[in-house]
């Protein structure tokens, strides 16, 4: 049932991110389109602070972040780590936020809102600072993404509320100090389209023409386009002739152009950055992907089984809690993954059952109304 605001104007509520990878953006629009969902007449906005906020060097990020992932992997795992320890991450955050802080300052102030909620580590102290020069003191609220790997990032002490997405990533954060009552666990929010009447497999297959008894695969790398996806998509597409592959490359144009000058054939199908994955997902049995939160959280909204093919540090604990919860498999290597697919796709689907039946019963399509339910509770 939407709500009516208490007060005469609508309540405003801003979300924060950085516009890196698909998750970010993604999970800030779902919890946007629940609230609206649950009072109408709300005001909320999405701001990325890299793009809206920020100045030079950190305007530089998404591009250097993209690069990082998708080709020089080795620099992100390094930075990552470098900085994986309290007082090494607040040592690093005091050198980049004055190319950030009066930005963000400035929009909060002119925003007057009523609840602050980032969906992107490392803004908690700003945004705590941002709302100290506010007329009016809104709620402070970080919804993490990450589901198991919890970053110092996350974390700061000025933050009212915490909403995670499992009970691993509240039993991290609370390690790191934070308040039991101040931990909640909401799941990951996704867009309501997965909560709704999805297609069938077979529905989705004929709308975007694809033979409906093929077996369906659908490789993705994350919204920049990371992973072993060139090497794993042109050995499938080589060695497989009786699948039908689906290939996301993300912002990865480059990967993109790659994949669609390798000689194929008309059930390979190769897309760039996917604003709505769920056609496909539903058109699929298996989600071949590397280990990202929004990725597993949408996969399991469809019943589909996830093959993880690798992962970010961020991701590292998310491979083992969906191995844990019977929700796909992690392997490694080009081979053994092209031969692991090929052994579910020829050998019988047991096992790919088994597992479609497991994800059917999670229930984190409720997590971007409960989320959204926590926000509005702290707007006033």
């Amino acid at each position: 049932m939407p709500r009516a605001s208490p007060s005469s104007r609508p309540r405003r509520i801003a979300i924060f991110l950085a516009n890196l990878g698909g998750g970010h953006r993604s999970v800030a629009a779902a919890l946007q389109e629940a609230l609206l969902a649950q009072e109408p007449g709300l005001h909320v906005e999405i701001i990325d602070v890299l793009s809206e906020c920020s100045r030079f060097p950190l305007t530089a990020i998404p591009k250097l972040y993209s690069l990082f992932t998708a080709r020089w992997r080795f620099l992100w795992d390094g930075l990552y780590h470098a900085t994986n320890s309290p007082g090494r991450y607040h040592f690093a955050e005091s050198l980049a936020r004055p190319f950030l802080q009066r930005g963000l300052d400035r929009v909060v102030r002119e925003g007057h809102y009523d609840a602050l909620v980032t969906v992107f580590p490392a803004l908690g102290r700003s945004l705590a600072h941002a709302r100290g020069v506010a007329a009016r003191r809104p709620a402070l609220i970080a919804l993490v993404i990450d589901l198991v790997t919890i970053h110092p990032a996350w974390i700061c002490s000025d933050v009212d509320w915490y909403l995670v997405p499992t009970a691993q990533a509240r039993q991290a954060c609370l390690r790191y100090g934070i308040t039991p009552e101040r931990v909640l666990t909401v799941g990951l929010p996704i867009r309501a389209e997965f909560a709704g009447a999805t297609p069938t497999q077979l529905e989705a297959r004929c709308q975007s023409g694809l033979e409906p008894d093929t077996f369906t695969v659908l490789l993705m790398g994350g919204g920049e386009g990371s992973g072993r996806l060139r090497d794993l998509a042109t050995l499938l597409v080589e060695s497989a002739p009786d699948l039908q592959i689906l290939i996301v490359t993300g912002r990865n144009a480059r990967l993109r152009r790659q994949l669609k000058a390798v000689p194929g054939r008309p059930s390979v199908r190769v897309f760039g950055y996917v604003d709505d994955i769920l056609p496909l997902m539903a058109a699929c049995d298996l989600v071949v992907s590397k280990a990202g939160p929004c990725t597993i959280a949408e996969a399991v909204a469809c019943h589909r089984p996830l093959l993880l093919t690798g992962h970010l540090p961020q991701e590292e604990g998310n491979v083992l809690w969906v191995c844990e919860q019977g929700l796909g498999w992690a392997v490694a290597g080009t081979g053994a993954i092209q031969r692991h697919i090929l052994s579910l796709a020829h050998g019988g689907n047991g096992d790919l059952q088994e597992m479609q039946h497991t994800a059917g019963e999670a229930t984190w399509y409720r997590a971007a109304a409960q989320a959204a339910d926590w926000v509005l509770k702290c707007s006033g």
